[in-house]
């Protein structure tokens, strides 16, 4: 995901950035970090797909064999998921 950071920290779009945001510790919180389950993937053989799909809590079946489309969003933010994307058939 890219964007301006304001973009990324308060809209966030890819469902790895809103897991990442939410398993970073923040002070005067009382509630636990939502740590990412699984193992990251392997860099030399990725899964096909997207490769968060492993992990991530809304995989769907394209996700594990086709990767995602770019799409934007919002003006200055682009997001590589199944969630924003359509396939073309």
């Amino acid at each position: 995901e890219f964007g301006t950071a304001e973009q990324v920290i308060l809209s966030p779009k890819h469902p790895y950035t809103r897991k990442l945001l939410a398993s970073t510790p923040m002070l005067r919180s009382y509630s636990e970090p939502d740590y990412i389950p699984g193992a990251p993937p392997d860099l030399i053989n990725p899964p096909q797909g997207c490769n968060f799909h492993p992990r991530c809590h809304r995989a769907m079946e394209i996700c594990r064999h086709k990767d995602p489309p770019v799409t934007y969003p919002e003006e200055g933010q682009r997001v590589e998921c199944w969630l924003y994307g359509e396939e073309d058939e």
